[in-house]
């Protein structure tokens, strides 16, 4: 295979600039995207950037009525075209069905976001505590159901979605945007210590179960030509977190450096959650950027720099 034309090979000074100027180095016009979880959240982040610049998306959410709003909001207003497909991504069934629905409306798919995701209850370790029975007390609330359905979701279904979308991605080869998978990690895929995480620990352990997948569907995939990326957020301000965890921005004390209501500063050195152009940023620099893969950008605010974590 070989890669596509590069602006490198411009005849003249002013054609390569005209090729490194952002309305065609950005332009996705031509480039065709899957965004499961599109609907809401970061999936939606990345939904209006990629069609804001001209993609055609089709965004996968199991809430139809979310999903059917996002179609009726964009689907006239965008430079690029937006499609809406139902399902429940945890399901391998469901993202084969949904990968031959896809296929039906185009004969190829240059990008899959892998970005579903959910989190289930927060449970606090006691950290202060040197009781073991503190500790127990705690830890026996996870059960097997505690992990299933966040793994399902935030795991399993990035894998089951990948196999599903082979062929539409090898179909993709030899065009302007090489194919690729993206996936949404966190920074949270990094934590050692849960409280920075809201102790969420199923999510966090899913997480860095996806960026590991990452890295293995990346070499993987070497011979077909097929890229593998991913992104890790920090905290971004969506409805979910509004709701289930009741953030405002500006953030919170402790969330800027300052320890508040018993929590421990998280220290978001920019002093605020990420917004929608961070998101769309990395998502259409991983889409254009060819010279990457098996790489995971973090998009944070620098939250790494000070949270105890892996990274």
């Amino acid at each position: 295979m070989s890669p596509p034309p590069s602006v490198s090979q411009a005849a003249t000074p002013e054609a390569l600039l005209e090729g490194l100027a952002a309305s065609n180095l950005f332009d996705l016009k031509g480039l065709v995207a899957v965004v499961t979880g599109g609907a809401s959240g970061i999936g939606l982040m990345v939904t209006t950037a990629l069609l804001a610049n001209g993609a055609t998306v089709h965004i996968v959410d199991l809430d139809s009525k979310q999903l059917q709003s996002i179609l009726n909001t964009y689907g006239s207003s965008a430079e690029g075209r937006i499609f809406g497909h139902q399902g429940d991504v945890s399901q391998k069934a469901e993202a084969k069905r949904i990968a031959e629905e896809v296929g039906k409306l185009t004969p190829y798919v240059t990008v899959l976001f892998n970005n579903a995701g959910i989190v289930r209850r927060a449970i606090p370790i006691p950290y202060t505590s040197t009781e073991p029975e503190d500790y127990v007390a705690v830890f026996d609330q996870y059960d097997e159901s505690s992990f299933l359905k966040v793994f399902s979701v935030n795991v399993w279904a990035p894998f089951f979605f990948a196999t599903a979308f082979l062929p539409l991605l090898c179909a993709a080869r030899g065009g302007r945007f090489p194919p690729q998978i993206i996936n949404t990690c966190s920074v949270m895929g990094y934590a050692k210590d849960i409280s920075v995480a809201w102790g969420l620990l199923a999510y966090t352990l899913s997480k860095g179960a996806v960026e590991q997948l990452t890295k293995i569907l990346a070499h993987s995939l070497i011979n077909l030509g097929i890229r593998v990326n991913g992104f890790a957020p920090g905290t971004f301000q969506t409805a979910h977190k509004r709701t289930v965890l009741g953030f405002s921005d500006p953030p919170p004390a402790h969330f800027v450096g300052e320890e508040a209501d018993g929590l421990p500063g998280v220290k978001i050195p920019v002093r605020h959650f990420g917004r929608n152009e961070d998101i769309g940023a990395v998502a259409i620099m991983l889409v254009t950027n060819q010279y990457m893969t098996g790489e995971v950008v973090c998009v944070d605010g620098g939250m790494l720099l000070r949270m105890p974590a892996s990274h």
